[in-house]
Parts: C-alpha cells; structure tokens; sequence
C-alpha cells in the first residue's frame, strides 16, 4: 500500500462528484433537496386576525362598564374559511376558532360566557346574545384574538440557503407564498 497525500486523496474525491445547478421546482417537489437561495415571507401570517376560542365577536365598547348580563343581536357566523360581513354596533357573531375575526369587532367573548337566545330574548326580535358577568368583567380590545402577522411579518426571513427542506420547511414555504422555489 502506498502512502497518499492529504491533496492527492482530496483530488480523487472531488474528481468524482460534480456540482448540481440550481433549478426552479414547484415547493412539493422541494422535499429532500436543499435551498439553493434564502426565503422571506411575501406577506403576514396569519393574513388576517383569527378566533382563538368558539364564542362571539363582539366590540369590547358594547359590553364594557355595562351591568350584566347585557344582550346584543347576533347578527351572522364566522366560520373558519367562511368570515361574515362587518360587525354593526350592539351587535354580536358567532365565531368559531380560526375564523376571521369581523371588521368593526374587537374581542372574542368565549361561547361558555354566554348565552343564545333565538327566540330574541321573549321579545321577538330575532336571535341574541346574553354575555355573563365574567364575559362583561373580562372583555378587552385584543381578547381572545391571533393578531394578523403575530407568526410571520411579511418580509420575515424563513429559511437560509443551503437548508434541507422537509415537509414542514416546504409547508411554511407555501403559506408564505413561494409556491415555485
């Protein structure tokens, strides 16, 4: 057996392998190969704010310093993949969690801090909501609510070149709107 230099070995190494070009593949077809450039998020997740709890979107205002129980009018549902129209004022949604939380809404009161009335509470004027003492004690702008962007902000950096992608590392790559990488 001959003695082998450390360049001479590395030389015979190298000259069996050769360099992969870069090239573009759908994000799926990404599993098992490695970046070959850094992501950043296109935009926010979530996209918007979500229910973090089944109950009622409400705004706080309506219910803050009332004496409860107080009772509003539901007006729709949001569910998950579904979002309901604006919130009007004295009102209430149904939200399950996931759901877009409302425009005009501005904490989520748990469903077990209430309850439905869809006979309109004895007054026939259609379904209501009547919130509990702690619903009414607890409630606050932001309560219950995933903030849009509380995950990712847009332009975030997500993953360095030179990464392996796995299933998860392709996932947040598709969220984050990079669908060909």
């Amino acid at each position: 057996m001959s003695d082998l230099s450390v360049e001479e070995g590395l030389a015979r190494v190298l000259a069996r392998y050769h360099v992969v070009e870069a090239e573009t593949v759908a994000v799926e077809a990404a599993i098992g190969r490695v970046l070959a450039a850094a992501y950043a998020a296109r935009w926010q997740l979530p996209s918007a704010p979500l229910s973090i709890m089944d109950g009622y979107a409400v705004r706080s205002a309506d219910l803050r310093g009332e004496a409860a129980p107080v009772s509003l009018a539901l007006m729709d549902e949001s569910a998950a993949g579904h979002p309901s129209g604006a919130l009007a004022p004295g009102s209430c949604i149904r939200i399950a969690t996931g759901a877009v939380v409302p425009e005009g809404a501005d904490a989520v009161v748990p469903q077990e801090d209430a309850m439905r009335h869809d006979d309109g509470a004895g007054d026939h004027t259609g379904p209501r909501v009547e919130f509990t003492t702690v619903a009414v004690e607890q409630v606050a702008p932001g309560r219950w609510i995933r903030p849009a962007g509380s995950d990712v902000a847009e332009g975030e950096a997500l993953l360095d070149g030179g990464q392996l992608v796995g299933p998860g590392e392709a996932s947040l790559l598709a969220a984050a709107g990079h669908h060909r990488i």
